[in-house]
């Protein structure tokens, strides 16, 4: 029995690594995402000076 406890407790440990890197992986995505957005922001204003 204490064999099984172990190995339910190992299963839902493993089942909140595997969330946590999830969340990980979107919260690296949207960084990823944001810091693209920025660099256009900063190249943007810069780009449209010549064009009116």
């Amino acid at each position: 029995m204490s064999a099984d406890r172990t190995n339910e407790a190992i299963d839902r440990l493993n089942a909140e690594l595997t969330a946590s890197k999830i969340e990980l992986a979107a919260s690296e995505i949207e960084l990823a995402a944001s810091e693209k957005a920025l660099a256009a922001s900063k190249k943007e204003p810069a780009a449209s000076y010549g064009k009116k």
